[in-house]
């Protein structure tokens, strides 16, 4: 019984312990609690679509890229932004595929693999005779409907006995 008591504390000791480490690392930081404030702060920048969803993948490589390419991706993205809340979504088309393609160059760099090949998605082909390598559905419905049968046959053969 003490050891239970024991290991009982233990686990609760150590699990305080982690909470009160999360909130003194600051889990979460402001953006992830105000995200509607900072969506909105986006769309008012620049309402198109499209831009925004350039801007995310843009954001996408950054994270995985050399610093000196952070900082080319985060100019060319606010140079994009506010061409874009200029008028100009060309413009801002083109910085921000600039910011994607410097994104790719610098994980590149990074990893040394190459991210800006794209490998299409392979379809495999399966014919009906693959897709059906089990029993056909009608022979197990068969075998249920037999199988029932016996059942219903021995409790009628039971009840009549006794």
């Amino acid at each position: 019984m003490k050891r239970f008591l024991v290991a009982i504390t233990v686990c609760v000791v150590t699990n305080f312990s982690f909470a009160t480490t999360n909130f003194q690392q600051g889990a979460g930081n402001a953006v992830s609690q105000n995200a509607e404030q900072t969506f909105n702060a986006l769309i008012e920048a620049c309402d198109d679509v499209s831009i925004l969803g350039l801007r995310a993948r843009a954001r996408l490589e950054m994270n995985r890229s050399t610093e000196e390419g952070q900082k080319k991706i985060i100019e060319l993205m606010d140079q994009g932004m506010a061409t874009c809340g200029s008028g100009d979504i060309a413009k801002a088309t083109e910085l921000l595929n600039e910011a994607i393609a410097v994104g790719k160059a610098s994980v590149t760099e990074n990893f040394g693999t190459d991210a800006s090949v794209e490998k299409e998605a392979q379809v495999q082909e399966t014919s009906a005779a693959e897709e059906e390598s089990g029993p056909p559905m009608i022979a197990i419905i068969i075998g249920l409907v037999i199988i029932i049968g016996i059942v219903v046959v021995m409790r009628r053969k039971k009840t009549d006995v006794e």
